[in-house]
């Protein structure tokens, strides 16, 4: 059962305050996909994983925590002034996305998310990610991209849906750069990693991931994945598949 509850937020960035719908609880059952979206109900409440503040357009998982990890304040180039960030990546991929081109300002967040424009919430999630990665927190930037993936995926927009997965993907990467290859953390970011680039298309470097990956020394079904992931690849095989089905294949 998944439930609700409204509650009055304070933004931690322009101090408004604004009513969002919270997730109270919800559940799960059934098997995760490769990438490990949740199954229902879980993976139908994607609505409520992130907040967006109304007056100043802030995203993340709740406006009253503060994107950067270091909890001071957002770095001044994300900074918001009037209704826009001073973030020039922020701004053009808000604006290419939406469809607009402007190279000084566009409509305010809040009309940008009621609008009838199909993937609201690719936008939503790609603004948290874009936001994220300015405050140099690219595990929150990364997982935002792969989050607008799904959201597209829902919307059977699929070329948003690979662009979110090629940015998702760097992001992921750049993540392993700090991390021990060979840690739990890094080898389950590359399995995540190898059904990110399979899904894109980018069957080589998938395929490659995974054979480095499964020289590690990998846990079983980890390791069952990851000969998934290479086995779909060399058929050049985009479709979507959940653990289990990567299991039941062995």
């Amino acid at each position: 059962m998944t439930t609700f509850f409204r509650e009055k937020l304070t933004c931690v960035i322009c101090g408004s305050t604004s009513k969002h719908e919270i997730l109270g609880s919800t559940n799960t059952y059934g098997s995760a996909d490769l990438d490990l979206r949740p199954p229902e109900m879980h993976r139908s409440t994607m609505d409520y994983w992130v907040q967006e503040c109304p007056f100043c357009g802030y995203v993340y998982s709740s406006i009253e925590k503060n994107v950067d990890k270091s909890n001071n304040t957002i770095p001044s180039k994300i900074y918001v002034a009037g209704w826009f960030y001073q973030s020039r990546g922020y701004l053009y991929a808000l604006l290419d996305l939406i469809g607009v081109y402007s190279k000084f300002k566009f409509a305010n967040s809040k009309d940008i998310i009621q609008d009838p424009i199909d993937g609201y919430l690719t936008r939503r999630f790609l603004k948290a990610s874009l936001i994220a990665e300015e405050a140099s927190n690219i595990n929150a930037a990364a997982n935002y991209a792969l989050n607008a993936a799904w959201a597209a995926d829902d919307t059977l927009d699929r070329a948003s849906a690979t662009s979110c997965r090629h940015r998702a993907a760097s992001l992921f990467e750049e993540l392993l750069k700090v991390n021990d290859h060979s840690s739990e953390e890094a080898i389950s970011i590359c399995a995540i990693m190898v059904d990110i680039l399979r899904r894109s298309e980018q069957w080589e470097k998938a395929a490659s991931l995974a054979e480095t990956t499964l020289s590690q020394n990998v846990d079983p079904t980890i390791k069952s994945v990851l000969e998934f992931g290479i086995s779909a690849a060399s058929r050049h095989d985009a479709k979507c598949y959940t653990i289990d089905q990567a299991l039941g294949e062995k």
